[in-house]
């Protein structure tokens, strides 16, 4: 990994409070639930009562009456993530966010985190389903030293039931809302240290979700052979720099798919390490979000010296992993 070496001293996640269990979308009347996925648990900002009764016809409607925005979501996960890393707001020099379901475009959703963090600094949107890991630290771990500010903010909010025709289709069951944040640093200190990240692109998978800017959601079914063989390159790329961590197996790795049969072939069969965890499974797909829900959620949990990897390969144009050991 070329560039600077960087550490993720604090990681924060926040959810929404409305739940919608399998028996709420049955009762709204929503058909078509898919098979390959099981999600426990979705979460959405707007009211249930409003999903209940309009099944979100009126798209303006629903980001007026939404119980939180985007932009107040990624505010919360950055202030869990401050409190962690146990640095203040003040100190954060750059803020990079990614949302793909924002009210407005400008300003940019980075700027309305900064804005409500009380920030005046540089601040810009990396748009992506990928969210933070492994884009974010992908593109810092390429920048020059000196250009990197010493704190730097990342966060990835959606809200893509705002987005969702909970009167047809099958995106009501897969998808959730929520906001993941770090705080990314070239200071060594306690969190995780990035060990190794990559990101690819395939253009041939573009158009697999379609949203467009100011109407609904469309989920198209991922080739399940390209989803394979996304997850077998990410875990070949994996295999290839493991003498890096004296080419010990990895802990435990977060990973989301769609596809709960694939992934449980894929997982079992790697040689990467002997826990994956699928993170749709926990809390639906909240786009770029997952990249780092369960590194905000687990946070506290983590033991020194462990070894996390995170995979991203939904079937998507963009996809990835990065690698951390934990620092106590």
């Amino acid at each position: 990994m070329e560039g600077p070496v960087l550490f993720v001293l604090g990681a924060g996640l926040y959810t929404p409070e409305s739940k919608l269990s399998d028996q709420f979308l049955i009762d709204v009347g929503l058909s078509n639930q898919p098979t390959e996925v099981v999600v426990k648990e979705r979460r959405s900002t707007l009211p249930l009562s409003l999903l209940k009764e309009e099944k979100n016809r009126d798209l303006v409607r629903s980001m007026r009456d939404a119980t939180i925005s985007c932009s107040e979501m990624g505010e919360r996960a950055a202030r869990q993530a401050l409190e962690r890393a146990q640095i203040g707001v003040e100190q954060i020099g750059l803020v990079i966010a990614d949302c793909v379901t924002p009210i407005e475009t400008t300003p940019a959703e980075s700027q309305r985190v900064a804005g409500r963090l009380g920030l005046k600094v540089p601040a810009y949107d990396i748009y992506s389903t990928n969210g933070i890991c492994p884009v974010h630290f992908s593109i810092l771990s390429k920048w020059k030293k000196e250009r990197v500010p010493n704190y730097v903010l990342c966060v990835s909010t959606n809200a893509p039931t705002q987005r969702i025709d909970y009167s047809k289709g099958s995106e009501g069951w897969i998808f959730s809302d929520g906001a993941a944040a770090c705080v990314v640093s070239l200071n060594e200190g306690p969190g995780l240290e990035l060990l190794w990240s990559d990101y690819q692109v395939d253009v041939s998978q573009l158009g697999a979700h379609a949203l467009d800017t100011l109407g609904y959601l469309t989920r198209q079914q991922v080739s399940p052979d390209v989803l394979r063989t996304q997850f077998q390159r990410v875990i070949k790329s994996i295999e290839v720099v493991q003498q890096l961590w004296d080419s010990k197996k990895l802990d435990i790795v977060f990973a989301a798919s769609e596809d709960a049969a694939i992934f449980k072939e894929i997982s079992s069969s790697s040689a990467i390490s002997d826990r994956f965890e699928n993170s749709i499974e926990e809390y639906g797909n909240m786009f770029g979000t997952n990249s780092l829900a369960d590194i905000g959620a687990r946070w506290d949990s983590f033991s020194n010296g462990q070894l996390i990897g995170v995979i991203v390969a939904q079937g998507l144009p963009g996809f990835g992993a990065a690698v951390f050991r934990v620092r106590k």
